[in-house]
């Protein structure tokens, strides 16, 4: 067996752990409730105590998933309330080789044998931060989650990253949203005090989490976006560079588009008339977001850090273009 442990009520229990999905684990469960009853001397011997209440034996099963047998096993009378199933994901800490693992029981919580806290929360990774958040049913404990727990995770992003954007004159905003339901996001953008300008971004919503490029409602730069679209030469330039971005999303209301639409199903002749017919007039048709899903189990400091220089590199023509009109239209 593998763990063999005594409640604070001298009530047995054997818990057995199983890195992957496991055909024998009930009928191994079975086994230890018929037969370890005939060890019960032994095994008062070897852990010098005799005080065991073995007409109370339970068997504790941990593993990452089940098949739907074994579930269907744990009504068999023999095992029924002696068999508790739980699952598992392993939770990484900023520590090289040191984890914790997240249980989850899987029958009714409140006759689960152990008591097990709320979450166990990675505080390095922001997307166990953001599953929790989510999770969070008032406005009132999102707002304070992300300030205690979210948002000096993203400060530490902040620090990763700002040298490297000082340099290229962006800055670094977070921001976070009370809409219904509530999100957070992070810009690196044009400007020192508002967040609503051309930027990197990587944002956190219900539908998952995302990062590109993104103007939204700086009227500004959208009207010189839509002036510099004017010349086809620009036009050209601009549709063979985002065409090139395949595995990203566009979107561009107000100009045929009603969704976010794949790059790699965008025709060059498609795209062309797209960006002539961007012309904002108010800072709600400004959008012009170039995004793609974050798809991966775990985001860490570093990893977010990497993908907003990442991003910045693959769209600094689009900042290129908002900060050399002049240069651009004299060529």
């Amino acid at each position: 067996m593998d763990t063999f442990a005594i409640d604070a009520n001298h009530n047995p229990c054997i818990i057995e752990f199983k890195k992957n999905k496991n055909r024998h684990i009930v009928g191994q469960a079975a086994q230890y409730i018929a037969i370890v009853p005939s060890y019960q001397e032994e095994i008062s011997r070897k852990i010098k105590f005799s005080q065991i209440n073995w007409k109370n034996l339970t068997i504790i099963l941990v593993a990452p998933s089940y098949y739907e047998r074994d579930l269907t096993a744990e009504n068999y009378a023999p095992l029924q309330n002696k068999v508790h199933f739980y699952t598992y994901k392993i939770v990484p800490t900023s520590r090289e080789k040191i984890f914790g693992l997240q249980l989850r029981y899987l029958g009714p919580a409140a006759i689960g044998p152990l008591k097990l806290s709320e979450a166990m929360v990675d505080t390095s990774d922001l997307i166990d931060l953001y599953k929790y958040f989510a999770k969070l049913d008032t406005r009132e404990s999102k707002r304070e989650y992300y300030t205690n727990n979210v948002l000096p995770v993203l400060q530490s992003v902040k620090t990763k990253v700002e040298h490297f954007f000082s340099r290229q004159n962006l800055y670094f905003h977070t921001s976070y949203f009370g809409n219904n339901p509530p999100y957070y996001m992070v810009r690196v953008g044009t400007d020192k005090k508002r967040t609503h300008r051309a930027s990197i971004y990587l944002g956190f919503y219900r539908h998952g989490i995302e990062h590109g490029f993104d103007l939204t409602h700086s009227l500004e730069e959208g009207k010189l976006l839509s002036s510099l679209f004017q010349h086809e030469e620009i036009r050209t330039e601009v549709v063979h560079e985002i065409l090139r971005r395949s595995e990203y999303h566009l979107y561009i209301p107000k100009t045929g588009f009603t969704f976010a639409m794949p790059i790699d199903g965008l025709k060059p002749e498609a795209l062309q008339c797209v960006l002539e017919r961007y012309s904002p007039t108010m800072p709600r048709e400004c959008y012009f977001s170039i995004l793609q899903p974050y798809e991966k189990e775990s985001l860490s400091v570093d990893n977010a850090s990497e993908i907003l220089i990442k991003d910045y590199k693959e769209f600094k023509f689009m900042f290129d273009l908002l900060r050399n009109r002049e240069r651009i239209l004299a060529k």
